[in-house]
């Protein structure tokens, strides 16, 4: 009986190793669905400082990528007005 005993804490150990194999990949499912970050960690949504930093980054990022934005526009601009300085024809009378 003994011996069963031994048997049966191997093969549950087993089992739990494979349940939290599952868990974690339904968690990562989860995860997925919601649109939840690779990097999220429980429980930051109420420390006020990493909440700062992640502001501070998305403003950032916003602010960069309005500034490429407003480059890109003048320097079409730049080539548009390029472009119409070279297509001028001139009449001679």
């Amino acid at each position: 009986m003994h011996v069963n005993f031994a048997l049966d804490l191997i093969c549950s150990k087993s089992d739990t190793h494979q349940a939290a194999e599952a868990n974690e990949q339904k968690n990562a499912q989860m995860k997925a669905a919601l649109g939840i970050r690779e990097d999220y960690k429980d429980g930051s949504a109420f420390n006020q400082e990493v909440q700062a930093t992640e502001k501070a980054a998305r403003e950032k990022a916003k602010l960069e990528k309005e500034m490429k934005k407003e480059k890109q526009k003048d320097e079409a601009q730049t080539r548009e007005k390029e472009k119409g300085k070279n297509n001028k024809r001139f009449v001679l009378l």
